[in-house]
């Protein structure tokens, strides 16, 4: 990430009130889907979602409090509010746009409001392990339209990201920045059009109902 976009995310960073703490951490990951799985008939789908770049943004205030030891932070805000975090994250694809997190400046800028669930590990002041995914339950219907204009006859069913070891921090306009380009995304789909054997059950269904109906109309005369 160039300079000027840390500034504009450390601008940021006090403008959406996410952090009014002594030190902030914000880890940037840069990193390519490197796994799609979906049904047989779309396989010739694979070489459209593989390689394709994604960009990730972690904020972790209070970064002063995880300089030594070993520190495993869970975030999610939405479907497990039981976990109280004041991680804030974004997640923006090349494909799908912005998964996470809004957009300033053409920058994907991280926020409280997390769909998906996830973790960071931090040993000693170093991110030494990060994991997330969604599902369609968290939010990842909501690009279903959005696919839909693409033409493409699936729907997004599950996202991963898992990220190596980041490299170590350096201060920039008073926010601490971390980073790694090795991040890796999994893309898991499912059919948005109905497998033969739905076809054939729905017929099976009609044929049913046209049945009952013909009886019903047979009865109706006789009396």
């Amino acid at each position: 990430m160039t300079t000027f976009k840390r500034l504009v995310i450390a601008g940021a960073i006090g403008a959406f009130g996410i952090a009014a703490h002594a030190i902030t951490l914000v880890a940037e990951i840069e990193g390519k889907v490197t796994a799609y799985n979906g049904p047989p008939q779309f396989d010739d789908l694979a070489p459209l979602a593989l390689g394709q770049i994604f960009y990730a943004n972690i904020l972790v205030p209070n970064y002063e409090n995880y300089q030594t030891g070993i520190h495993t932070l869970a975030f999610n805000s939405v479907t497990t509010p039981e976990v109280e975090s004041d991680i804030a994250f974004s997640l923006y694809s090349m494909l799908l746009r912005n998964l996470e997190g809004s957009r300033v400046n053409g920058q994907a800028i991280p926020k409280n409001e997390i769909l998906g669930v996830g973790s960071i590990t931090l040993t000693d002041g170093r991110i030494t392990a990060f994991n997330y995914s969604m599902n369609r339950e968290q939010g990842l219907d909501t690009f279903d339209s959005f696919i839909k204009d693409l033409q493409v006859p699936v729907l997004l069913d599950t996202i991963s990201v898992t990220t190596p070891a980041f490299s170590a921090s350096r201060e920039v306009a008073g926010v601490f920045f971390a980073s790694t380009n090795a991040g890796a995304a999994t893309v898991n789909v499912i059919s948005s059009v109905p497998e033969p054997s739905t076809y054939a059950m729905f017929a099976a269904g009609l044929a049913g109902l046209g049945f009952v109906a013909r009886r019903r109309r047979a009865a109706s005369s006789a009396a």
